[in-house]
C-alpha cells in the first residue's frame, strides 16, 4: 500500500513552533535568530493555513492525465496545465514556492527590511551524483537581526533552522520570472522533487530527472533519507540510492509501448531493465521500489515530437 504524500506540517504544530521560537533567547548578532515578531508569527500561521494540504513535490502533477513530458532543444520538460497565479491555490508546493510565498507575505511588514531566497547545497553522497539544492527564506528586520524560515516538511523547526546558503537572490524580477516559469512546467535536466514520505520514523525524499546523454535517454529516480533541519543543524542527506532506466533513443517507441501495456508496475516486473547505485539500505530501496510508478509515468507520457513551449528556469 502506498504511503500518503506528506503535506506541510499541520497549522497547530507551526503555531506551537512559532510560540516557542518567540520565547527563545536571541542568538548572537552574526547568527540568524530563531525569533519573529508576534505579528509576523501570525502572518506565517495564516500562511500555513492558506497552504492547507498542498502536497510537497510535483508527483501529483506528474500523475495528472493532462501532463506530458516533452523535448525542446534536447532538454526534457514536465509540461503540465498552467497553475494559478496565486501559489497558495496550487495543489502542490516545493521549497522555492514555499520561500517565495513567505517572501511575498513578510515584505508587506514595515519591520521587515529584506527577504532573500537562499539556496542551500546538499551533498547527495552518491559517487558522481552531484548535489541537491534546497531553498529557504532569509529574513532581515529593520534592527538588522535575521532569521530563516522553512515551511517545508524538510524542516523540523520552521522558524530559525540553521542554514548557510551559498547564494542569496533578492532581485524581484528574477524571482517573479522563475515563479512564472514554474507555473507552466519544469525542465527535468536537474533533479526535481516528487514527494516526501515517512517510514519507521525517518523521512525519505524522492526526486527524478530525465536527460539525453549521447544517444541515450536516462530516466532516473533518486531516493534520499534526510535528517530534517533544526535550529541546531541544517537539512542533511544521510543515505542515498538511485534507480535508473537507460536505453537508446532509437529504441524509445518499443520501450514505451511495452511498459504502457504492462501498466504502472512494469518496472517492478522487469527489474533487469534497471540499474541501481548507492546505499543498499533495505528500507530506502523498498521505498524506491514502491515508487517506480513515477518512472512509468515519465516514460509513458513522453512525447518525442511536438516540442514544449515551456522554459523552466531555476534558482
Amino acid at each position: 500500500m502506498r504511503e500518503k504524500i506528506i503535506p506541510h506540517p499541520p497549522t497547530l504544530l507551526l503555531l506551537a513552533a512559532l510560540l516557542l521560537a518567540s520565547c527563545s533567547q536571541a542568538a548572537a548578532p552574526a547568527e540568524p535568530q530563531a525569533t519573529l515578531p508576534e505579528g509576523d508569527a501570525r502572518i506565517l500561521a495564516q500562511l500555513q493555513a492558506d497552504l492547507g494540504d498542498a502536497a510537497y513535490g510535483f508527483a501529483p502533477l506528474l500523475l495528472d492525465d493532462d501532463t506530458r513530458v516533452r523535448i525542446k532543444d534536447d532538454v526534457i520538460y514536465l509540461d503540465y496545465p498552467d497553475l494559478p497565479d496565486d501559489p497558495r491555490a496550487w495543489p502542490v508546493t516545493e521549497c522555492f514556492i514555499s520561500a517565495y510565498v513567505v517572501r511575498d507575505e513578510l515584505l508587506s511588514d514595515e519591520r521587515v527590511s529584506d527577504v532573500a531566497l537562499g539556496r542551500v547545497v546538499l551533498p547527495s553522497g552518491l559517487e558522481g551524483g552531484g548535489n541537491r539544492y534546497h531553498v529557504v527564506a532569509w529574513v532581515t528586520f529593520e534592527d538588522d537581526h535575521t532569521t530563516t524560515v522553512d515551511l517545508t516538511p524538510l524542516a523540523a523547526d520552521p522558524i530559525g533552522p540553521r542554514y548557510e546558503p551559498d547564494q542569496l537572490v533578492r532581485d524581484e524580477a528574477e524571482l517573479d520570472d522563475q515563479f512564472q516559469r514554474m507555473r507552466r512546467g519544469l525542465n527535468l535536466d536537474r533533479t526535481r522533487a516528487m514527494l516526501v514520505t515517512r517510514r519507521d520514523g525517518n523521512l525519505y525524499y524522492l526526486m527524478v530527472s530525465v536527460q539525453i546523454v549521447d544517444a541515450e535517454y536516462q530516466f532516473v529516480l533518486y531516493g534520499h533519507r534526510v535528517q530534517p533541519a533544526t535550529r541546531a543543524r541544517s537539512l542533511q542527506i544521510d543515505r542515498s540510492a538511485v534507480i535508473a532506466l537507460r536505453f537508446k533513443r532509437a529504441a524509445f517507441h518499443e520501450v514505451q509501448s511495452t511498459v504502457a501495456e504492462d501498466g504502472p508496475g512494469a518496472f517492478n516486473a522487469r527489474p533487469h531493465w534497471l540499474t541501481r547505485q548507492g546505499d543498499e539500505d533495505p528500507t530506502l530501496n523498498a521505498v524506491l521500489d514502491e515508487h517506480l510508478y513515477l518512472l512509468w509515468h515519465l516514460v509513458v507520457k513522453f512525447q518525442e515530437s511536438g516540442g514544449s513551449s515551456r522554459d523552466g528556469g531555476e534558482l
